[in-house]
C-alpha cells in the first residue's frame, strides 16, 4: 500500500530516507519506516521533524470445503487466516458460508486482519449434473408371477425394496409394490425413479361334473365357475359347460381367464367297460314238457327279461321254442 506524508512549518523540505523533496511525498515502504523531514524556513535555518509509517503484514487467507457438488446440493466453505470475511459472488459474510451454485462457480473471499489489511483467496466449486434415471413402465402381474425391471440413464443402480443392484432385476412381489431405483453417474451424482408392479388377484376356477364315472359309450357334463372365459383340454373345447364322452378314463384340464389372470382346475372322468355276460347253455333242445336251468355269468347282478328275476339262474320249461335274454350289471354299474 501507499500513503502520503506531509510536512509543515518550513518553506522547503528534504525527506529521508530517499532524499526526496517537497511538502508532501508518496511512500510505499515494505517494512515499518521512520521518515525524517528537514525543513528550511529562511536565512539557512533548518529544523527536523519525522513520522513513522507502520507496515502491517497481509493476512494469509486459506479456504477449505467441498470443491465438487452435484446439481441441487450445497457446500460449506470455510476461510481462515483473518478476523472478518466477505465472499463473492453473493456478498456473503462470515468465516463459513453455505453455497449451492447451479453451475461451476469460483468464490472469492476477502479476509481482514486486526490492522484492516486484506488478503484474498479463491475456491472453485465444480457442479456436475444429476443423471436422468428412468425405471420403465408400470407392470401388472398375476399372483405368483415375476417381472423384469429395467433402468436406464446412469452407470450403476440400486433398487429398493430388496437391495437389488444392476440395470435389470427380476422381482416377484407377493402384493402390489412400488420399486425405487437410484441411479448414479460417473461423477457420483444420483437421481431416483419409481415403477409400480401391481398384483392382480388370482383366478380360482372350479369344475363340477354330472358324473365322475361312466360306462363305455356314456357321457357327462362338466361345468366351470370362477372366470369369464374357459378352455377345456383335451378336445380344445370352450364355454362354461361341455359334454364329454371319453373312450377311456380321462383327466380334463380347465383354464379359466378373467381378463387379467388365469387359473386352472382338473376333473377326472373314469370310464369302465361293460361286463362280458354269458349264458350257459347257449342252445338246448328239450322235449315237450321238459325243463332246463339257464345260468348267467360275467357280472355281479342279473335281470332276466322273461320274468324279471334277479338270480344268476333261471329254470325254464317253454311250451314252444324261443330265446331268453339276461342283463348283467357289474360293480361299476355297467351292463
Amino acid at each position: 500500500s501507499t500513503t502520503t506524508v506531509t510536512a509543515s512549518g518550513g518553506s522547503s523540505y528534504t525527506w529521508l530516507p530517499g532524499n526526496l523533496s517537497g511538502l508532501s511525498i508518496l511512500v510505499s515502504p515494505t517494512t515499518t519506516t521512520v521518515y525524517t523531514v528537514i525543513a528550511n524556513y529562511g536565512i539557512g535555518c533548518t529544523t527536523n521533524g519525522g513520522t513513522t509509517v507502520s507496515v502491517n503484514s497481509m493476512p494469509s487467507i486459506s479456504v477449505s470445503g467441498s470443491t465438487s457438488l452435484c446439481a441441487g446440493s450445497s457446500a460449506v466453505l470455510t476461510a481462515t487466516g483473518g478476523l472478518s470475511y466477505t465472499w463473492q459472488p453473493g456478498n456473503l459474510s462470515g468465516a463459513s458460508v453455505s453455497v449451492n451454485p447451479s453451475n461451476t462457480t469460483t468464490y472469492t473471499v476477502t479476509g481482514l486482519n486486526a490492522a484492516l489489511c486484506a488478503g484474498i483467496q479463491t475456491q472453485t466449486v465444480t457442479v456436475s449434473p444429476n443423471p436422468t434415471v428412468l425405471a420403465g413402465s408400470d407392470q401388472n402381474l398375476c399372483a405368483g408371477g415375476s417381472a423384469t425391471l429395467n433402468a436406464s440413464g446412469a452407470n450403476s443402480y440400486s433398487w429398493q425394496p430388496g437391495n437389488l443392484s444392476g440395470s435389470a432385476v427380476t422381482v416377484n412381489p407377493a402384493g402390489s409394490t412400488s420399486y425405487v431405483v437410484t441411479g448414479t453417474n460417473v461423477a457420483g451424482c444420483s437421481a431416483t425413479d419409481t415403477v409400480l408392479v401391481a398384483i392382480n388377484p388370482a383366478t380360482n376356477v372350479s369344475i363340477s361334473a354330472t358324473q365322475s364315472t361312466l360306462c363305455a359309450g356314456g357321457s357327462a357334463t362338466l361345468t366351470a365357475t370362477g372366470a369369464n372365459s374357459y378352455l377345456w383340454q383335451p378336445g380344445n373345447l370352450s364355454g362354461p359347460s361341455v359334454a364329454v364322452s371319453p373312450n377311456n378314463t380321462t383327466t380334463y384340464t380347465l383354464t379359466g381367464n378373467n381378463g387379467a389372470c388365469s387359473g386352472t382346475a382338473q376333473s377326472t372322468i373314469s370310464v369302465f367297460n361293460a361286463p362280458n355276460v354269458a349264458v350257459s347253455p347257449l342252445s338246448v333242445s328239450l322235449c315237450e314238457g321238459a325243463s332246463q336251468t339257464l345260468t348267467a355269468s360275467g357280472a355281479s347282478n342279473y335281470t332276466w327279461l322273461a320274468d324279471g328275476s334277479s338270480n344268476s339262474t333261471l329254470n325254464v320249461s317253454p311250451a314252444a321254442s324261443g330265446s331268453y335274454t339276461v342283463t348283467g350289471t357289474d360293480a361299476n354299474g355297467c351292463s
